[in-house]
């Protein structure tokens, strides 16, 4: 693996816990004033996960093996497992 290619993974995960915790943070503000949080930071989340899973992948590949219905796939389920970890996070945390 080339050294770009290490910097993008990290750029990916950095980014996917950020948005993470952004996501987090604005629920718990909400649930803090009483009002409720809403979708738009759920889809927020989800979207910049999904491109910065998908497009670190793809270009973190070398050049012959990049394909970008793979790093489509790639970034789905990664935004498929963010949507899962934040609802079962604020189920745990708030309850239904």
């Amino acid at each position: 693996m080339e050294k770009s290619a290490s910097w993008l993974i990290a750029i990916a995960a950095i980014g996917s816990v950020l948005a993470a915790a952004a996501t987090l943070l604005h629920y718990i503000q909400s649930h803090r004033v009483g009002q409720p949080g809403g979708y738009l930071a759920l889809a927020l989340g989800t979207i910049t996960v999904g491109v910065l899973v998908g497009g670190c992948s793809h270009f973190a590949k070398p050049e012959a093996t990049r394909s970008a219905p793979t790093s489509g796939l790639q970034g789905a389920f990664a935004s498929l497992a963010f949507v899962a970890i934040v609802f079962v996070t604020l189920i745990w945390g708030f309850g239904t």
